[in-house]
């Protein structure tokens, strides 16, 4: 938003010399004139007597006209009224005081502003006795050019009838412009909280304000400066950084030469969708949708904080990102995460010929499954009957059942028995909840790749076996040493009338793990504590490895023994002793990335900053669409070892307990 200031602060002998004048004037012009604070383009003017007063507010009223800015005018210094009303006059150096014809009439030089075509709207700071009475008449300002369609927002050191002393009510407004003040949002405005911090900076005076708003393309209030005690990257109004940035792209669209508001709230957002009900061109229409879709996220949003209370965290967020795909904001947390996860999915996600509250709907029942809250919840059956979305609601709770119970049923076949080649039996537990894993061992007809692939199919057939009719059977975790993960993909095994992958979601998991050599010592302990730190990460948590590091091993080793590792492991190229750098570089990470051999590694690190909120679930589908129609995508080049919690969860299940006769199922 483009903005102009003009601070005017002018002596007057007859009245008296002002000690504080001048230095408060600098304060205050410089505070305005500060990018990071009032982000006004100052008119350099220091005018003194009344002609140059009203010369200097001319130029300033037609600079802001012409910029289509806001104007910010400041008049510091000595004011007087006259018996017969409150109206104030500002004494400039060559006024006669109690003379009116010689005194400056200040609200009519903001009138005068207010109707000015072009002016984005006006500020006026008036510190001088009396100050109340240069607030302008609201029915001058209603009746000017442009019918009154402008804003005016007024802050004055005293009432009517109040002196004004030493200048500390200027004095108190560049305190606050310079420190801030914490929790208001990031602007501040000439309104309630503004004023009280000014009254408890001056005494014998009372400091106040008003705002006339009549402009219907504004949409927000008009704002002094910048707070700068407002933590960056915080969002406090109700549109959050998604949507500020669709509806800015929107508006822009619609009307390119008008400002943007810098605040929203939900009664402007209702005022700008009234405006636009009977809208029929497109760009008022796509303007009008957005709205109207950023009020269901604001909507939702106090919906489910009532709904989950005490109980929602910025972890729930995060997980039920994951669930529903949605790429989050790793700089956000609390209340501004879940509004702009709402806007992601509402204006990011929604896809043609479904309801457009669809993405929505997803991500709220995976909050729903992420809290604990039941699907028959009253507050989510309410929020779905208004919006008309109950059946896609119930649907989404389905997927989610499914989803749980496919990803709750687990096959996990270990080659852990391959310490050189391949294993002359392959072993496997199948995982359903909380139940106690079934075990089965196959041996292989013959310790190469055919015969293991062989065994996998017949592993696979008792699994199906042991389920019941309702259960499926999608992920099989295959546990593998570093020299097969490096050089067989699992989901390209050959175990009958389809590869493993063409109906399975197959995750490779490393075998040090399930009983950690003596020498690892506790690194699934470890892992656990990594993966914290990945999901509180502001950045994709991954360290990419070049070849230059894997060139100095003694520097390599000394990082990864001293922690210098702090999320994923990426190699960004394929080495050629690659499974000794799998097995240098697994126990020192939970996930381990690496490019597939005869691939290009160069676009992996965007890969992964694009793609890792779908992972290591999108991983898997892109192996299954590389087998199905050859796609070679940068995603499905890329390999992993992957241990997330619940693998942890087995493999601490796996170490307290040995496997005997009674468990076994030939």
């Amino acid at each position: 938003m483009n903005r102009v200031s003009l601070v005017v602060a002018t002596q007057n002998k007859a009245a008296g010399h002002l000690d504080s004048l001048e230095p408060a004037a600098a304060d205050l012009r410089a505070r305005l004139a500060d990018p990071e604070i009032g982000a006004c383009a100052p008119i350099d003017a220091r005018p003194s007597t009344k002609g140059e007063i009203e010369q200097a507010v001319s130029i300033a009223i037609e600079t802001a006209g012409t910029r289509r800015a806001v104007l910010v005018l400041a008049f510091l210094g000595h004011g007087f009224t006259t018996d017969q009303d409150s109206h104030l006059y500002y004494v400039a150096a060559d006024s006669r005081v109690a003379s009116p014809a010689s005194g400056v009439d200040v609200a009519r030089l903001v009138t005068e502003a207010a109707g000015e075509p072009g002016i984005a709207g006006v500020i006026l700071l008036i510190d001088t006795c009396h100050a109340a009475g240069g607030v302008p008449e609201v029915h001058r300002v209603a009746g000017g050019a442009g019918g009154g369609r402008t804003q005016v927002a007024v802050l004055f050191a005293s009432t009517a009838d109040q002196a004004a002393y030493g200048m500390q009510f200027t004095t108190a407004l560049n305190s606050v412009l310079r420190d801030g003040i914490a929790g208001v949002g990031p602007w501040l405005h000439l309104g309630h909280d503004l004023v009280t911090r000014l009254r408890d900076g001056t005494v014998g005076q009372n400091a106040g304000s008003l705002n006339y708003d009549a402009d219907p393309y504004a949409m927000g209030e008009l704002w002094l400066a910048r707070n700068v005690a407002h933590r960056a990257g915080e969002v406090s109004d109700v549109v959050g950084l998604t949507g500020q940035s669709q509806l800015r792209a929107a508006v822009s669209a619609w009307r390119p030469d008008d400002k943007f508001p810098e605040r929203w709230s939900e009664s402007a957002l209702n005022e700008l969708a009234d405006y636009l009900a009977d809208a029929s061109a497109p760009v008022e229409q796509m303007v009008l949708q957005r709205v109207a879709t950023i009020l269901e996220c604001v909507r939702t949003a106090a919906a489910l904080t009532n709904i989950a209370g005490s109980r929602l965290t910025t972890e729930h967020l995060r997980s039920a990102a994951r669930i529903s795909e949605i790429e989050l904001n790793r700089t956000l947390s609390g209340t501004a995460l879940l509004r702009d996860l709402l806007e992601r999915a509402a204006l990011r996600h929604a896809r043609i010929r479904r309801h457009r509250l669809e993405p929505v709907v997803r991500f709220v029942a995976a909050l729903a499954l992420a809290v604990g809250i039941d699907a028959s919840d009253p507050g989510l059956r309410a929020w779905a009957a208004e919006r008309q979305v109950t059946t896609e609601l119930n649907d989404a709770f389905a997927v989610q059942a499914a989803t749980r119970q496919a990803a709750d049923t687990r096959l996990v076949v270990s080659l852990a028995n391959a310490l050189t080649g391949w294993p002359e039996q392959v072993e496997a537990w199948l995982r359903r909840g909380q139940q106690l894993p079934k075990h089965h061992r196959e041996a292989c007809e013959r310790p190469d790749r055919p015969g293991v692939e062989a065994a996998i199919g017949a592993v696979i057939r008792w699994a199906r076996s042991t389920l019941t009719g309702t259960e499926t059977l999608e992920h099989i975790d295959v546990v593998a040493p570093a020299h097969l993960l490096a050089s067989w993909y699992p989901e390209e095994a050959d175990i009958g009338a389809h590869l493993l992958g063409v109906h399975h979601l197959v995750t490779p998991r490393w075998s040090g793990r399930l009983r950690p050599a003596p020498a690892n010592g506790d690194i699934n302990h470890a892992a656990r504590t990594i993966l914290t730190r990945m999901a509180a990460a502001e950045r994709t948590p991954v360290d990419w490895i070049t070849a230059a590091e894997l060139a100095d091993p003694d520097a390599l080793k000394r990082r990864l023994k001293t922690g210098g590792f702090g999320g994923a492991i990426g190699v960004n190229h394929v080495p050629d002793d690659l499974p000794d750098v799998l097995d240098l570089l697994l126990p020192h990470s939970p996930v381990l990335l690496w490019p597939r051999q005869g691939s290009q590694g160069a676009t992996l690190p965007a890969t992964a900053n694009q793609r890792w909120h779908t992972w290591p679930g999108g991983l898997l589908l892109a192996y299954r669409h590389r087998l199905s129609d050859g796609t070679t995508d940068p995603e499905s080049c890329l390999r992993t070892a992957w241990h997330d919690e619940q693998w942890l969860e087995f493999c601490h299940w796996f170490e307290t307990r040995t496997f005997g006769p009674l468990e076994e199922k030939p």
